[in-house]
């Protein structure tokens, strides 16, 4: 496994039921697979707050808890390195950015791959934040 860097505060988990369900209500979608992203801007609160992020694994997906949390931890987990990648772009506009995301394949998949599917989602994520600013 590479160095891995980064961190993933709980200040940036997505946790409250109301911005959750406005971001399912007005968020825009992205599909990378595996992932099925929900994501959208809103004005920053505080200057630390870039990103606030959510994982969701459907049960249907994976019936055994224990599945579930292994795909949940490796999405943190490559949400935690890709997104050090492109905070310093971030810190520019005043926005935060409330995302999602929500796997979707029936396979448990390696960290290499997640990370890659989160690379092209943020790519994706970054170029509709540039043109948002623009």
């Amino acid at each position: 496994m590479t160095n891995r860097r980064g961190k993933y505060p709980k200040e940036e988990h997505l946790k409250s039921r109301k911005a959750i369900d406005l971001l399912f209500k007005d968020g825009a979608l992205i599909k990378a697979f595996p992932l099925r992203v929900i994501y959208k801007y809103v004005d920053r609160e505080s200057p630390d707050e870039l990103i606030k992020a959510g994982v969701s694994v459907s049960k249907r997906k994976f019936k055994r808890a224990v599945d579930r949390n292994r795909v949940k931890r490796l999405m943190r987990e490559a949400l935690r390195y890709q997104k050090t990648l492109f905070q310093e772009s971030w810190e520019k506009d005043g926005k935060t950015f409330v995302v999602f995301f929500i796997y979707v394949s029936n396979e448990m998949l390696s960290i290499n791959k997640l990370d890659q599917a989160f690379a092209k989602c943020f790519k994706k994520l970054h170029l509709s934040r540039e043109e948002q600013t623009k």
